[in-house]
């Protein structure tokens, strides 16, 4: 009978810890996650930079006849959350003059004579973005952030979390410059800045090691580190949510070389992020934090939806600007989509397999290599086509001056060809046109917007098209589109150049006959105090002869 009550008495007592037992082990595991999400914080912390760019602005007197000049001027700015961009690095509310001659930085107190220093702006635009430590070696160290970050950049400050900030450091990119620092590659919207020795110091930087972003899975708990909304480092967490993204930069031209395939996440970005990392959970980049897509304008921010660039890409593209100075890639000279559903379900193709040729641009090794529009590739050197994104990244990579096998499907039946590949050129085709010319059909003249002037419209809010610069007072446009204003779409098709309205309106005319009233989309910035885009009602004038 004791017996029986000793086992009754243990099993009571087992009953009361079980519920005890499974929760202290929640609560040591949560401690395990806890640590090692802090861990690698302490790891990574050291090798992540907050860059702080500046560029000169030229003198907003010197520039009453720019329709651009409001946009500029930093007292429009005050009071608004992009006020910090038209100061000082410090904060301090003065304006910065700087010599363009010589490259030196005189700040001057915003109440003293601003207009008595010849050849030199009154104030300069400031940046902020974040960047890793990529290299440290005998000689420099690397810093890698996004070309969109110090593209434009004349002089930058680079704050570290656990040394001395370099500061005032001037950025050279010509690739004739000896003292060259600064190395860009736009299509990738990646960059990289070379520190001397004689820069570092004393100071001792850490790489951060890069991880293989093809092992990726969806659903890998990940986290950025950076600088976001001109806050000093900031931790975050979330998961890898989508690979391979494209059509994260809308805007873009067609025609612009632009390589995309990004990797998405909801760990938190935000303006300031870009350049940044994103972290596997083994501490190790696998991407570099580049875009945000928002519910629409600057003031909401982040949403859930962040993209970054894959680090096996980032390993080509610095890896090509370290050693040579540029990223050599191959290049055919095709517009390129995805096949239709119906295509695809007509062919009897694979779900996102093979990449359908939209256009082939003339005098191109695609033209010489006998593709045609409509074609639809479905290898590349033997390997089978997954989709634009990874057709673009393998003709990135091809070989150069050397021939590749590309098998397509023209009218059902499987062609092979020989298409030969050259070296891509250094600069993208251009978004805008620099050309003008005189459309009759709207009485007036257009002009593609200068470096200079698309520059500004992009500050604005990436707009692009053609600029109306001069207007018959008695044509189409007189008393709607003034002079200055962007006309960045016709009939909901955007615009980008001169050749391109013209061929546009030629087609609008054939096919609407006798009605000549069109939509033209124009931004008016900075001839109004809005800047959006609106819709205006313009009635073509008959060409003579048609």
């Amino acid at each position: 009978m004791k017996k029986l009550s000793a086992i009754a008495v243990c099993l009571f007592l087992a009953f009361l810890l079980i519920p005890q037992a499974p929760a202290q082990d929640q609560k040591t595991i949560l401690h395990q996650i806890s640590d090692a999400q802090a861990g690698i914080y302490e790891r990574v912390g050291p090798s992540v930079v907050r860059l702080i760019t500046s560029r000169a602005h030229p003198d907003i007197d010197a520039m009453k006849d720019n329709p651009m000049a409001p946009f500029l001027d930093p007292k429009n700015w005050e009071g608004t959350p992009f006020e910090f961009y038209f100061q000082g690095p410090d904060g301090e509310k003065k304006i910065h003059r700087f010599d363009n001659r010589k490259g030196q930085d005189d700040s001057e107190n915003e109440n003293e004579d601003e207009g008595q220093s010849e050849g030199k702006s009154p104030f300069h635009v400031n940046g902020i973005g974040s960047g890793i430590v990529y290299k440290v070696d005998s000689d420099a160290a690397w810093i890698v952030t996004n070309n969109h970050v110090i593209g434009d950049a004349e002089r930058l400050d680079i704050e570290f979390k656990d040394v001395n900030p370099i500061t005032e450091f001037d950025l050279i990119s010509d690739p004739g410059d000896p003292k060259r620092n600064a190395f860009l590659d736009k299509k990738s919207d990646l960059a990289v800045i070379r520190l001397s020795k004689d820069v570092l110091g004393d100071r001792q930087l850490v790489a951060v090691p890069l991880g293989d972003s093809d092992a990726l899975k969806v659903g890998e708990i990940v986290f950025t580190l950076g600088s976001p909304l001109n806050r000093e480092q900031t931790f975050s967490q979330g998961i890898l949510s989508a690979k391979d993204r494209s059509g994260v930069f809308p805007d873009q031209s067609d025609k612009e070389i632009r390589y995309e395939g990004f990797l998405q996440t909801t760990a938190f970005i935000n303006v300031g992020n870009s350049g940044g990392p994103l972290l596997n959970v083994d501490g190790e980049v696998v991407g570099i934090d580049v875009a945000i897509q928002t519910a629409g304008g600057f003031s909401n921010g982040f949403v859930g939806i962040g993209f970054a660039i894959p680090s096996n890409r980032v390993k080509e593209v610095v890896g090509s600007l370290m050693d040579k100075g540029k990223v050599v890639r191959g290049y055919l000279g095709v517009l390129i989509g995805q096949p239709s559903i119906s295509s695809a379900q007509y062919f009897n193709l694979p779900p996102k397999s093979g990449a359908e040729v939209v256009e082939v641009y003339q005098e191109t090794p695609a033209e010489k290599g006998g593709l045609k529009k409509k074609d639809i590739i479905l290898s590349f050197n033997g390997t089978p086509v997954h989709g634009t994104t990874h057709f673009q990244e393998m003709v990135a990579r091809a070989p150069v001056n050397q021939t590749a096998k590309v098998e397509v499907l023209r009218s059902g039946q499987k062609v092979q060809l020989d298409v030969p590949v050259e070296e891509q050129p250094e600069q993208p085709v251009a978004r805008v046109s620099g050309g003008e010319g005189m459309i009759p059909e709207l009485g007036a003249t257009l002009k593609g917007p200068d470096e200079e002037e698309a520059r500004y419209y992009k500050d604005a809010g990436n707009f692009e098209g053609v600029i109306v610069s001069e207007v018959d007072p008695e044509g189409p446009l007189a008393r709607k589109i003034p002079k200055g204003a962007l006309i960045t779409a016709i009939e909901k098709t955007k615009v980008t150049s001169v050749d391109q309205v013209k061929e546009l309106l030629e087609k609008i005319i054939d096919a609407k006959s006798g009605r000549r009233d069109i939509l033209v989309m124009v931004n008016f910035v900075p001839n109004s105090s809005e800047n959006a885009e609106e819709f205006v009602i313009v009635k073509l004038e008959r060409p003579k002869g048609k």
